[in-house]
């Protein structure tokens, strides 16, 4: 599909896939941050602007070589990841590139203080899942009942492979 004559739209639709948050995309596409939440009510509901924003999500998808099976990897992933991994039989820190591709990550960031303490900020696993699940379109109409089942499934399962030690713990139970 070529670009959207409309160059707004266009401007919106590529904005929107940056964050999916219909309302920021608007305001950066250039309309009223006052009318901006209803702008992009409309325009997300525009089924031209919406086929362009498929399209988008699409080829982004290609680009970043991210399939439905690389993102059940993700969320598999984030389900194992064992914070354990992080420690080595001493009890300290392993230097990042010891620790485990999956658990390395989910780091979102790691703060050093002078008297040698680390503060290492996870990524919110629940919202990275349900960014992706809005990828995959989980959240349309016809699988929102679908969705909200699995994201509470989900959270659930992280909630319980956190608490023991990984998927490898939860399926000890």
């Amino acid at each position: 599909m070529p670009a959207l004559d409309n160059a707004r739209h266009e401007r919106f639709a590529h904005e929107y896939i940056v964050d999916l948050n219909g309302k920021q995309a608007a305001i950066r596409a250039g309309y009223s941050p006052g009318a901006a939440e209803v702008t992009a009510s409309k325009l997300v509901s525009n089924a031209k602007v919406a086929a362009r924003i498929d399209e988008l999500k699409a080829a982004r998808l290609k680009r970043v070589d991210m399939d439905a099976d690389a993102t059940l990897k993700r969320i598999e992933d984030a389900v194992n990841a064992d914070v354990a991994d992080l420690y080595g039989e001493d009890l300290r820190m392993l230097h990042p590139r010891q620790m485990p591709k999956e658990v390395r990550a989910l780091i979102s960031s790691v703060e050093h203080f002078p008297n040698g303490k680390v503060k290492v900020k996870f990524i919110d696993k629940a919202k990275a899942l349900e960014m992706l699940a809005r990828h995959h379109n989980l959240f349309d109409a016809e699988n929102k009942g679908k969705a909200a089942a699995m994201s509470e499934a989900m959270a659930g399962l992280i909630a319980a492979a956190s608490e023991g030690g990984g998927l490898a713990g939860l399926l000890k139970r």
